[in-house]
């Protein structure tokens, strides 16, 4: 075990070895700092004489410790997580948040000392030029790991319990279905497939959703696609098109990986570089991503009259008030027809009296 400074953010951290693997606790930045990492440092050296494991003593020495800081109890909520089965790139992005961002900031003092107002305040000024929508994410990682703190570490209070996500801007779409035409003109096979396929089911286009369906998802006796949302951990069902089940029925046939877009015969991790190739050559000048064919698919949905409850089912939302929210832009159109439609039914009453 050793005491170090970080160059970058002067925060001190002690670090050792568990199992042939680098493992830290970081202790912020000052004085006040450096003495709490050096005591730690000195309190399980002490013990590893006695005989114990480095790793007996780490977890002894945190868990007696009467203060909870944000190393320990990051630490206890990925090693749950791992245990649940949870995506290891969503705790390596949760723990590269906590490493690299709130740690060097706020480490060396226990989570219950931290206000809300410190976190957002902080939060602001670090992704300052950032859509809402980024800091929301990383606050919303914060109560939850505080609650997990409150329910399995002692932790007394949550400094973000009475904390509320800042209004995001509606979600636009710069993509149309003419563009898709084009792109689908000068894309590569995976990509054309990949397109139509977002488009006709609105899955998400990334590796939660898309890249992860796999052939025995799609049922072609009963025509439909089987979708898992990772994201609220549950799976919906969404109708294969009449004129394209033969398409869905030779894709699941060539099919070399077992997932439905494969690149040369191997399963794809993302799109980015594909895509953005792909407009540039159907000359689009448009800043979009794939997650639009999302968000185009919704809004084609629901401005062709689709009921609310039918295209939040297609989504995986988890209600329908959601559906309407995130895309509230879309139903301009159908409310203008609904005013228009009872204009004319007032009128046709009116003229039946006279």
């Amino acid at each position: 075990m050793s005491v170090h400074q970080r160059p970058d953010s002067r925060s001190w951290f002690v670090s050792w070895r568990e199992d042939g693997k680098p493992k830290r606790r970081v202790f912020g930045k000052g004085t006040e700092a450096e003495k709490q990492a050096r005591a730690f440092d000195h309190e399980v050296k002490a013990k590893k004489l006695r005989g114990q494991s480095i790793e007996d003593i780490v977890a002894e020495v945190v868990c007696t410790a009467h203060d909870v800081y944000i190393d320990a109890l990051a630490q206890a909520y990925v090693d749950m997580k791992k245990a649940e089965g949870l995506s290891l790139k969503g705790l390596k992005e949760f723990a590269a948040f906590i490493n690299n961002v709130i740690a060097p900031e706020f480490g060396h003092r226990p989570v219950e000392t931290w206000t809300e107002l410190q976190l957002v305040t902080f939060m602001g000024q670090h992704y300052a030029g950032r859509e809402p929508i980024t800091r929301n994410r990383y606050l919303s990682y914060l109560k939850v790991l505080f609650n997990f703190g409150m329910r399995h570490l002692g932790l007394k209070a949550n400094p973000l319990a009475n904390w509320r996500k800042t209004k995001e801007k509606p979600r636009q779409c710069l993509l149309t279905v003419e563009d898709l035409a084009k792109i689908m003109a000068v894309a590569p096979e995976h990509l054309r497939r990949a397109i139509t396929l977002g488009f006709l089911t609105a899955m998400r286009p990334g590796a939660s959703e898309m890249l992860a369906l796999r052939a025995e998802h799609v049922d072609l006796e009963r025509r439909t696609v089987k979708i898992y949302a990772t994201k609220t951990k549950t799976w919906r069902e969404v109708d294969i098109p009449e004129a394209y089940v033969e398409t869905f029925r030779q894709w699941c046939a060539d099919s070399k990986s077992g997932h439905l877009i494969e690149y040369r015969g191997k399963a794809m991790k993302k799109f980015r570089r594909s895509f953005k190739s792909a407009l540039k050559k159907a000359g689009i000048e448009k800043d979009s991503v794939m997650y639009e064919l999302r968000h185009l698919s919704a809004s084609t949905m629901i401005q062709a009259g689709v009921e609310p409850g039918a295209v939040s089912q297609i989504l995986g939302h988890s209600t329908v008030a959601m559906t309407v929210d995130t895309y509230y832009h879309a139903y301009a159109g159908a409310k203008k027809q609904a005013v228009q439609g009872l204009a004319a039914k007032l009128t046709a009453a009116m003229v039946g009296r006279v």
